[in-house]
């Protein structure tokens, strides 16, 4: 799967960005649970917003926790954070080179990617 990034607060180089994320196959792999999440919410294609303008957090966390709430115990256990964490996390596990690593979840320094990495 590929996902364009055109801007963020957090590009050094201020180019853009293609993110590459592979199938793993485990229960874990996030292409799979992309899919999952697209079917679960009804979208009847890839496109999620019509409105050519950012969506704000707060609306992408609603839809999140509307998605997700009939499908989990406890919705609260989840969000942004958590699956960016878990996602540095199992990149780290799986030996993705430091530079990648940090090109590809824009992180600004060393120490801020570090942050996101939970010892396995």
């Amino acid at each position: 799967m590929e996902i364009f990034i055109k801007s963020s607060k957090t590009d050094q180089y201020r180019d853009g960005a293609w993110i590459v994320i592979a199938r793993t196959g485990t229960l874990l792999c996030p292409v799979k649970n992309l899919e999952k999440y697209i079917q679960w919410a009804g979208f009847s294609g890839f496109k999620v917003r019509s409105v050519n303008k950012p969506m704000s957090y707060s609306t992408l966390r609603d839809l999140f926790i509307k998605t997700f709430k009939p499908l989990v115990t406890d919705v609260r256990k989840y969000g942004f954070h958590s699956l960016r964490s878990g996602g540095a996390t199992a990149a780290a596990n799986k030996g993705v080179k430091d530079r990648m690593f940090k090109r590809h979840g824009r992180w600004a320094s060393e120490k801020a990617k570090d942050g996101y990495v939970k010892d396995s």
